[in-house]
């Protein structure tokens, strides 16, 4: 590991990575980047079905990424939403991430458990109570700064979040680090002597994963031991979601259980459960939705075809695909549009599955 003195600059080769100790602590007034770089794997090309649009036929040239430290002096958090403002009352931009004209309030509380000698790391965004947001952006991010830069004098905060969540937490961070670790009230506007952010939090990841999404998966396995197992094929169900329900989802359902898949509905199954399905399976069916974040614990020779409609092309999970090299097939259905409907209106718009498509996806 070669450290540039004059940028606070650490190379890490994917291919032999070492916890250093010279990434203990994030300097004082400074920020620090970490240059993940090397050895990464080249992305994997897509497999298509159907007419996908711009931007999902768009190939993921690289998996390699840059993660920064940023350190906050007297730094003020809107608990719900993630914002960090500065002294001057300005908001960083990319804590503004997924959020619309927040502003800070006129009074700001000072958190007396907290030793104003430490320094706090906010390491969550506006998303926290989605599973993606909160797996791919936020706990990725708390391991990493536990990783790289050390648990040592961090202490770090988080809204009150749902059970689910906080079990993964569990698995991520207290398991085997025991960090100081805080939940604040969602409507709580907090202030801090010193607090610090990193990148890999916000919007730069979600279409752009890191190559060690593939070792945050195994540090969450390793201390999640496998508890069940759901057969070899898979499907995850859309019967527990009110967006983008799929309207002949039972005729997809006997399709696939004569193909030898079993039906998951994941809301139903504690996150240890969801790893455990996922880490076992040797193929998985499923629409675009949350539920394809547990992708990341799947084995290496895994085989995942998801489906969209053609009214939410959303490759945020496709390329996580592509980053961890895996054998990833996109359906893209004819079905979901409504003529005159409002783009966000079209995101939720229930769709149908055609089976024939489905059936040429799965003979490959």
């Amino acid at each position: 590991m070669k450290k540039n003195t004059n940028q606070n600059n650490y190379a890490i080769s994917i291919g032999n990575i070492t916890k250093a100790a010279t990434i203990t602590k994030i300097p004082q007034t400074a920020s620090v980047e970490v240059s993940v770089t090397g050895a990464a794997t080249k992305p994997r090309p897509l497999r298509f079905f159907g007419e996908p649009d711009p931007p999902m036929r768009e190939p993921l040239e690289s998996s390699s990424f840059t993660f920064s430290a940023r350190h906050v002096p007297d730094a003020t958090l809107l608990v719900g939403s993630g914002v960090v403002f500065t002294p001057d009352g300005k908001s960083i931009k990319d804590t503004t991430y997924m959020t619309s004209g927040v502003e800070m309030k006129s009074s700001t509380e000072r958190w007396p458990q907290i030793d104003e000698t430490r320094r706090v790391m906010i390491a969550y965004n506006a998303g926290w109570r989605n599973y993606y947001h909160w797996t791919i952006q936020s706990m990725f991010s708390t391991y990493v700064s536990l990783s790289y830069f050390g648990s040592a004098g961090n202490i770090f905060v988080y809204p009150q979040i749902h059970p689910n969540a906080k079990e993964l937490l569990y698995y991520v961070a207290e398991r085997q680090f025991s960090p100081e670790i805080y939940f604040l009230h969602p409507r709580a506007q907090v202030g801090f002597r010193r607090a610090a952010i990193l990148n890999s939090t916000y919007k730069n990841l979600a279409f752009n994963p890191s190559p060690l999404l593939g070792e945050f998966a195994r540090h969450v396995l390793k201390n999640c031991p496998a508890q069940r197992t759901d057969g070899r094929k898979i499907y995850i169900s859309r019967r527990d979601s009110k967006k983008r329900t799929i309207e002949n989802e039972d005729e997809v359902i006997k399709f696939l259980e004569n193909q030898g898949f079993k039906a998951l509905e994941l809301s139903r199954l504690t996150v240890r459960e969801q790893i455990s399905a996922f880490a076992a399976a040797e193929i998985v069916v499923a629409a675009h939705g949350a539920g394809l974040t547990n992708v990341i614990y799947c084995n290496p020779n895994v085989r995942v075809i998801e489906m969209l409609p053609r009214s939410y092309q959303n490759p945020c999970f496709s390329t996580i695909g592509q980053a961890l090299g895996i054998d990833w097939t996109v359906c893209v259905f004819d079905a979901g549009m409504l003529d005159g409907a409002l783009p966000a209106s079209q995101k939720v718009l229930p769709w149908r599955v055609d089976l024939d498509l489905l059936k040429s996806a799965l003979a490959v």
